[in-house]
């Protein structure tokens, strides 16, 4: 497998730019139905500062954190272990014994589908940890090794 860390498919930048502007929308139709009321009702002129500092926020948030997501959430497989590293704000470095998984869920949806993506999650007997979007063809060779690993291994975890 991977001895360096990969990052996301490249249609993942195209997912979360899709993903991002749908929650964009939501929010700005309840920002501007926040405007209509208080325009309707004549509420306090220092209420469309807070709703513009709200819009602003909404705007920075779903424009700039896909960029960042996707430049810095990669992982690798090494082995018989898996690392993941994010650098979003702190740095955050998991790593997964194959021996310890108990079982993987895949989770795809209507989005994801459509480009090809899907989220993989390793399960323990203490905690999971979620890969970055991935390939369906990327996980499915992911969990395949995974699940040769273990059934080849005698550990008693």
């Amino acid at each position: 497998m991977a001895h360096t860390f990969q990052k996301s498919p490249k249609c993942t930048r195209g997912y979360l730019f899709q993903y991002h502007l749908i929650h964009f929308l939501i929010d700005l139709f309840i920002l501007g139905g926040l405007t209509f009321l208080w325009y309707y009702f004549n509420w306090r002129f220092e209420w469309i500062y807070l709703i513009t500092l709200m819009t602003v926020v909404s705007i920075l948030y779903h424009f700039i954190y896909p960029q960042i997501y996707y430049a810095f959430n990669q992982y690798r497989i090494v082995n018989n272990r898996i690392e993941i590293k994010r650098n979003i704000w702190f740095r955050k470095f998991e790593v997964m014994k194959f021996e310890r998984i108990q079982f993987l869920t895949r989770s795809t949806g209507p989005l994801l589908r459509r480009h090809n993506l899907c989220v993989v999650s390793l399960v323990t007997a203490g905690h999971s940890i979620k890969l970055p979007y991935i390939s369906l063809t990327e996980a499915q060779h992911i969990e395949a090794h995974c699940l040769n690993y273990i059934e080849g291994g005698d550990d008693d975890v």
